[in-house]
């Protein structure tokens, strides 16, 4: 819980950090073995549960039992464990409470 609690919070800094610097510089750079990932919104109808879909962008495969953390704009997050081993540019899909309009980040440590 504590680690959860510390990526998305980690996530969410990495993102004002990033959108408050001048045009052009490069933004902060995240811990080492701290590796945000794609996460979408599918657009699809999610009055049940909200249901983000994350891509492994890292470069590296994923092992079963991998945590990824997500978190949305609209204050839901949560965690996948792998089941699969996931490789790179593949996806997996979240789950967490009703909303169809969000925004979401993803991350990972390797």
């Amino acid at each position: 819980m504590k680690r959860k609690l510390l990526t998305v919070l980690a996530v969410n800094i990495l993102l004002v950090l990033g959108a408050c610097g001048p045009p052009g510089t490069p933004g902060p750079q995240p811990p080492p073995g701290f590796v945000v990932l794609e996460c979408r919104n599918p657009g699809s109808h999610q009055d049940v549960a909200k249901t983000p879909i994350i891509k492994n962008t890292s470069g590296q495969q994923l092992p079963i039992g991998h945590t990824i953390s997500w978190s949305s704009s609209d204050g839901d997050s949560g965690q996948v464990t792998l089941q699969a081993p996931l490789a790179p540019d593949s996806e997996v899909q979240g789950l967490g409470t009703a909303g169809q309009v969000y925004n979401c980040v993803a991350s990972t440590w390797l």
